[in-house]
C-alpha cells in the first residue's frame, strides 16, 4: 500500500512533537544540575534538613501594679543533647538517676534529649536554654490571674479575658542538623531560636504583690470565702484571695476536691446580712429619718408575727447610731418600712447592687441579686430586706461600692483589676469608669463615724487595731441551706482605714465556716497594710 501525503505528514509532525519533549527534559535536568551547586538549593536543602523540637510555648506575661511579673516570674534552666557520641559521653557529669537513664535510653533512639541538669553543664555539644516560666509552688492570686491549657490558651481569669493579648504562636525551639539519612551531623551543635519579645508584652493588673501577699498570709486558716482589699478612691483593687486555693501544678485535683477550689468567691454572690444595714440607713437619713428611734425589747410584730433581734433580751431605746453599732435588728425592721421599699432598691441600685459589671476587659462581676420592687409586697417582706435577709445576694467586689462610697465622703468607682495593657515597652490606660455620688457628704460623715464606733464598742471590736482608726460592720448572714440539719451562715466584715482620710476599703467573707471570725483577719491584714504605707 502506497503511502500517503498526509501519513507522511503526520510522522513528520510526531517526529517533531518528540523531539521537543526531549529538549524540554533535558532543559529540566540541567536546570536542576545548575541550582543544586548554586546557593538557592543549598537553602532548600538545609530547611529540608533540620530537625526542630519546641521546648515551650512563648505566652506574654501578667504584672502587678509595679510591674513585678506574676506569671513568667522563673527562668529554669534546660539542655538539648543531640544524639552524638561527645555528648552522650557528657551526660553523666550532670544527670544521675531516672533522668540520667530517660535522656541516655532517647539518644540511643536517635532521639535529641532535652533535660533539666543537676549539675554544671561543660560540653562542647550540648546547648543550653534559659526558659520563663511561671512558678507553680509561689503563686499568687491564682483565681484572677487563672491559668492556660495545654494549647497554651487562657482557660480562666485574666488569662482568658486577656487570651487575644496574651497568646502567641512562637514557641522557644532547638534545631539540629542531619544529613540526608537523617543522622545528626557531628560538628554541629544544637541551634536554640528563642526570641524573647513574646514575653516581655502582657497584662499590668491593679494588685500589688506586697499587698496580695499579707492578704494570702492572713487568710491562710479561711477555709471557704474571700478577701477583697481595694483602694478607695480609685477603685483600683490592690488584692483578691479566694479560699481555698487551687493548686497551678494540678488542676485536675482542685477540680475534684470538697469546697469548689475552682470557684472564686471574690466575684461570687452570697447572703450578706447587716453589711447591708447601711444601705437602709443612708436612704432613711435622706428621707427624713435620720432621728428615729426604736425601743428594742427583743422582738417586734409585724403583720402576723415577731421578727426577733439577735439581742434576745434587746437594746432598749436606740437610735440609728447605736442600731449600727450594736446591729439591732429591730430598729431596722422598723426603719425599713418607715423609709419605704422603693427608696431602699434605688439607693441599693445606684450602689450597683444586683448588676453585673466588668473589673477588666471581658472579666465580669457576678450581678448577684437584689429583691426586686414587686416582690416587696407587704411590711414583712421590706422588714427581711432592711437587715439584709431574703434573697439579697451581692459578692464581695460588689460590695466594696458601698463601703468605698462612704470612706470616699459619698462616691464610689467601680472596682478595677487592670492598670494598662503592655506594648513594646509602652502602655495602653484600662479605662474605667469615672465618680458615682451616692450620698452627699455629711451623709457619709454620719455613716463614718457610726461604723467606727461600731469597733471602738459595738459587734465589730475584733477589728481593732493599736494606733490605727478603723471603722466597719459585721453581719452573719442566713442563707437557707442546712448541713447535718444546722443552717449554713457567711459571716462578714466590711470596713476601710484610716477613718481620718481612708485609704482602703477591706472587705472579708466567711462561706459557711463561722469558726473562724473574719474581723480578726481584717484587724491583721489593715495593721500590716498600715505598716507599708
Amino acid at each position: 500500500m502506497f503511502e500517503t501525503r498526509e501519513n507522511r505528514l503526520f510522522e513528520h509532525r510526531c517526529a517533531y512533537a518528540f523531539f521537543l519533549f526531549v529538549c524540554f527534559c533535558m532543559f529540566a535536568i540541567l536546570r536542576v544540575s545548575v541550582i543544586s551547586s548554586g546557593e538557592e538549593y543549598a537553602v532548600m536543602q538545609k530547611n529540608q534538613s533540620a530537625y526542630r523540637i519546641s521546648l515551650s510555648r512563648q505566652r506574654g506575661t501578667i504584672y502587678d501594679t509595679n510591674m513585678i511579673p506574676l506569671t513568667n516570674n522563673i527562668k529554669e534552666k534546660y539542655v538539648v543533647i543531640p544524639p552524638v557520641t561527645q555528648a552522650i559521653m557528657d551526660v553523666s557529669s550532670f544527670l544521675s538517676g531516672e533522668e540520667k537513664i530517660r535522656v541516655l535510653n532517647e539518644l540511643r533512639e536517635n532521639k535529641i534529649a532535652v533535660a533539666k541538669p543537676q549539675g554544671k553543664v561543660n560540653s562542647s555539644k550540648i546547648s543550653e536554654v534559659e526558659i520563663y516560666k511561671t512558678d507553680e509552688n509561689d503563686f499568687y492570686a491564682e483565681h484572677i490571674i487563672g491559668y492556660t491549657d495545654a494549647s497554651g490558651h487562657g482557660v480562666c481569669g485574666i488569662e482568658r479575658a486577656y487570651d487575644d493579648f496574651l497568646y502567641r504562636e512562637n514557641t522557644v525551639d532547638a534545631v539540629c542538623e542531619i544529613d540526608g539519612k537523617g543522622n545528626f551531623l557531628y560538628g554541629e551543635m544544637p541551634r536554640i531560636e528563642n526570641d524573647l519579645s513574646g514575653i516581655l508584652d502582657g497584662v499590668r493588673l491593679t494588685l500589688d504583690i506586697k499587698i496580695q501577699s499579707i492578704v494570702k498570709e492572713k487568710a491562710k486558716n479561711l477555709k471557704k470565702g474571700a478577701v477583697v482589699v481595694c483602694e478607695a478612691e480609685s477603685g483600683k483593687i490592690r488584692a483578691m484571695e479566694s479560699k481555698p486555693n487551687f493548686y497551678l501544678g494540678d488542676i485536675a485535683k482542685s477540680i475534684n476536691e470538697d469546697n469548689s477550689p475552682m470557684l472564686n468567691r471574690t466575684i461570687t454572690a452570697f447572703s450578706v446580712g447587716s453589711v447591708f444595714k447601711p444601705c437602709v440607713a443612708i436612704s432613711a437619713i435622706e428621707s427624713g429619718f435620720g432621728n428615729f428611734t426604736f425601743n428594742c425589747t427583743g422582738k417586734t410584730h409585724i403583720i402576723d408575727r415577731d421578727f426577733s433581734c439577735h439581742q434576745r433580751s434587746g437594746h432598749g431605746i436606740v437610735d440609728l447610731k447605736e442600731a449600727i453599732t450594736y446591729s439591732c435588728n429591730t430598729f431596722f425592721y422598723n426603719l425599713g418600712i418607715k423609709t419605704g421599699a422603693e427608696k431602699i432598691i434605688s439607693k441599693a441600685s445606684a450602689l450597683n447592687f444586683g448588676t453585673s459589671f466588668k473589673i477588666a476587659d471581658n472579666y465580669f462581676v457576678d450581678g448577684g441579686n437584689l429583691t426586686a420592687l414587686k416582690n416587696l409586697k407587704n411590711d414583712a417582706q421590706v422588714a427581711n430586706l432592711s437587715i439584709g435577709q431574703g434573697d439579697l445576694m451581692i459578692s464581695p467586689v460588689s460590695m466594696l461600692t458601698l463601703y468605698m462610697s462612704i470612706a470616699n465622703g459619698g462616691y464610689y468607682v467601680l472596682p478595677s483589676v487592670v492598670e494598662s495593657t503592655v506594648t513594646g515597652g509602652s502602655q495602653t490606660e484600662y479605662k474605667t469608669a469615672g465618680k458615682t455620688r451616692v450620698m452627699s457628704k455629711e451623709i457619709a460623715d454620719i455613716l463614718k463615724d457610726d461604723l467606727k464606733n461600731v469597733v471602738l464598742s459595738g459587734t465589730g471590736t475584733e477589728a481593732m487595731v493599736e494606733d490605727l482608726e478603723v471603722a466597719g460592720k459585721t453581719a452573719t448572714a442566713q442563707t437557707g441551706r442546712y448541713e447535718n440539719g444546722k443552717e449554713i451562715t457567711n459571716s462578714w466584715f466590711c470596713g476601710f482605714f484610716p477613718v481620718s482620710d481612708p485609704k482602703y476599703v477591706v472587705i472579708v467573707m466567711s462561706d459557711g465556716n463561722t469558726d473562724v471570725p473574719v474581723a480578726p483577719i481584717f484587724a491583721e491584714i489593715a495593721k500590716e497594710i498600715n505598716l507599708l504605707t
